[in-house]
């Protein structure tokens, strides 16, 4: 069965920052996919509206990936956003595990 680590909480929390300090300290496998849009937006550049929106994109791709795979991974989220659930079916279907 495959698993979704989910790695949520409000903005501004540290998400992303327990994220690098668990990864570096060996408590979170970082060969594990783990999907950030804030990352995707950095990468694209910075915190420009084209970046944020072209990332939210290539955040949607990469986990509707990883679920057509069966493949373990992590996401960060506040999951504040609706269009955050539009993977929800596709997890149900692949009978996921979800690990918040």
């Amino acid at each position: 069965m495959p698993i979704l680590y989910i790695l949520a909480g409000p903005n501004g929390t540290g998400k992303t920052t327990f994220y690098s300090i668990a990864a570096a300290s060996g408590f979170i496998d970082t060969n594990l996919p783990f999907i950030n849009v804030d990352i995707i937006t950095q990468n694209l550049g910075g915190y420009e509206e084209e970046n944020y929106i072209k990332a939210a994109e290539i955040y949607r791709h990469n986990v509707k990936g990883y679920i057509d795979a069966n493949a373990d991974f992590m996401i960060e989220s506040n999951l504040a956003d609706s269009r955050s659930y539009e993977w929800l079916s596709l997890i149900k279907d692949k009978n996921y595990q979800l690990i918040l």
